[in-house]
């Protein structure tokens, strides 16, 4: 990933952290009829507000870490194949 490319993912990923931001982002990906598209956004959505209260939190929910199932790190990966 270029620098360029990163700058910009971490420059999205700050603001989808605002909750109004990540419903316009999802709703204007939702409107695009796509849903490649629609996946993406949400995994961005995830990447952005999902993750980091996991790992705040030593990564525990309830005393179980949801990070532990690699399916769910699979799912949201921006660089998974999109299927």
């Amino acid at each position: 990933m270029s620098t360029r490319d990163t700058s910009y993912e971490a420059s999205l990923l700050q603001s989808l952290t605002d909750p109004k931001e990540a419903a316009a982002y999802v709703e204007a990906a939702r409107e695009l009829d796509d849903p490649a598209v629609l996946l993406l956004a949400l995994r961005q959505v995830a990447k952005a507000r999902v993750l980091p209260v996991f790992r705040g939190n030593g990564g525990l929910v309830g005393g179980v870490n949801p990070l532990s199932n690699k399916g769910f790190l699979d799912a949201i990966d921006a660089d998974a194949d999109l299927k």
